[in-house]
């Protein structure tokens, strides 16, 4: 493809399957990065023809079979249905195969703000598992906008009320994400620690409720009775609807003050807006309906800290039953050792289990009524201390001579060492040896590791290694073998210094 995926984001567009088409789930992603990278303004108008070509040239996966027409179109279908692209007819000055350009009425595509939306949303989607966080700053950020917005401290005629809005709700999203994966912190730990009693993760767990969970719980709660009013006062709306066209606005219509068009924008913006405030006011309800029915209820979080709070006090509790009592066991200590003479051992083991037992059952076991304790003596054990004489014979030494000088002084003409222990691997290399192949192939798998202690070629310890993917394959090869290795790529070793 032209631009090559994040593998976060290309998971999940195969998963949604964008343009609904499983043989091509990354066509509908593709067909709006198409039309977010050119303009009306181009040589070539962006007709059906055009993006076809265009995405059958540049942008087909590996293994893809290219699109044909019927396919290509039921996928802008689909993506015009959902309103992330728009479709419309225009007279276009189409190129023929002779070089001349005639006129004709065409459907012409470009992206709309859903679909820039969308793909914003979708990439900040991808990373969202990264991204997620609960900081203070972000939160304080929402509480002061919460706080601007109802004292009513922008006017209407621009629109920095319509944007501090929306930087409203793109803090209080990025805030009830955090929420969740504090929340899941939270339970992550708590499940810890409810499996290991005693654990030295108790102490962290109080230190994450009490400087983190329980304060931005706080202020997020502080917020609900401000945001409760605005949803309930039709005026805020009113007033953020009508700022989105203010003077400062771009908007084509506002600059020609098409009436008609400007009532529909404010009817359908004030209703976003007030969808907005009402689902932001959900996740801030005390009532139990609205927390059932929210999928980001912030007390949620607050049934997770009730939970860590009284796994804590169990906690406590269970370390305190566990401390040993001294004077207790010196009495006990003492008590053994005053009637240690009188214990009785038995004298001698019966030969047989069942006679061990004394069953009157002694031929089945499976039969026996009753199966009294075995009783154990204590047996001196003597010591036998092995001398010179019980070594074994050393037997001949059979094997093969390894060459090991040879390679080493191989190994050392290929890597070539610098003065500070650096050897870079980047060409084809010729063996004459196979222990000196076979250790700087060994070399190469260092690079996956963070930590070097096993990789010692003929006892010089290595302590950096990192690849080289620039340079394509590396091949080493034996001249004595008809195969050869193959890397995937070049890479540096670091030896550590010599004394």
């Amino acid at each position: 493809m032209t631009d090559k995926l994040p593998n976060r984001l290309r998971r999940l567009l195969t998963a949604t399957i964008l343009g609904g088409n499983p043989n091509h789930p990354l066509a509908g992603w593709s067909i709006l990065t198409i039309l977010r990278h050119n303009t009306q303004n181009i040589d070539s108008p962006l007709t059906p023809d055009f993006l076809l070509q265009h995405f059958n040239m540049a942008y087909l996966e590996p293994n893809e079979a290219p699109l044909t027409n019927e396919v290509f179109k039921r996928i802008l279908d689909r993506l015009v249905s959902a309103n992330l692209i728009e479709r419309s007819s225009h007279k276009v000055r189409e190129q023929m195969h002779n070089g001349t350009r005639h006129i004709k009425q065409t459907k012409v595509y470009r992206i709309g703000a859903t679909g820039l939306s969308f793909m914003n949303g979708m990439q900040k989607a991808a990373d969202a598992q990264v991204l997620a966080t609960a900081n203070v700053n972000r939160i304080d950020e929402y509480v002061q906008l919460v706080g601007e917005i109802f004292r009513q401290v922008n006017g209407t005629e621009t629109s920095k009320l319509f944007n501090r809005f929306e930087e409203m709700i793109d803090a209080s999203q990025d805030v009830l994400r955090g929420m969740h994966k504090l929340d899941a912190d939270l339970s992550d730990l708590a499940d810890d620690i409810s499996f290991n009693h005693g654990s030295d993760k108790a102490e962290l767990l109080q230190q994450l409720l009490k400087q983190r969970a329980i304060p931005a719980f706080s202020k997020m709660i502080r917020t609900s009775n401000l945001v409760q009013a605005m949803v309930l006062d039709d005026k805020y709306a009113d007033r953020i609807a009508r700022s989105k066209q203010g003077r400062d606005s771009l908007d084509l219509s506002n600059l020609l003050s098409d009436q008609k068009k400007l009532m529909l924008d404010y009817h359908a913006t004030k209703r976003t807006i007030q969808s907005g405030l009402s689902q932001l006011n959900n996740s801030l309800e005390t009532t139990t309906s609205a927390i059932d029915n929210s999928v980001d209820s912030v007390y949620m979080l607050y049934n997770t800290i009730e939970q860590t709070i009284d796994l804590l006090i169990r906690e406590y509790e269970h370390s305190h039953q566990q401390q040993l009592d001294l004077r207790k066991m010196v009495d006990q200590l003492d008590d053994l050792l005053a009637h240690y003479p009188t214990i009785h051992f038995p004298h001698a083991l019966p030969n047989h289990l069942a006679d061990d037992r004394g069953n009157e059952e002694t031929d089945n076991l499976l039969d026996a009524s009753l199966l009294r304790p075995v009783n154990y003596v204590i047996d001196n054990s003597t010591r036998e201390v092995a001398t010179e004489a019980d070594n074994p014979e050393i037997g001949v030494d059979t094997y093969e001579n390894s060459d090991w000088q040879q390679g080493l002084r191989e190994f050392k003409q290929v890597m070539k060492p610098d003065a500070t222990g650096q050897a870079v691997v980047n060409d084809d290399l010729e063996f004459s040896s196979q222990l000196a192949r076979d250790e700087v192939a060994r070399l190469y798998t260092a690079t996956a590791y963070s930590k070097f202690t096993s990789f010692a070629p003929f006892g010089r310890q290595v302590t950096a290694a990192w690849a080289l993917p620039n340079t394509g394959r590396v091949r080493l090869h034996c001249r004595s073998e008809k195969f050869s290795v193959y890397l995937p790529s070049g890479f540096a070793i670091k030896f550590a210094e010599t004394r």
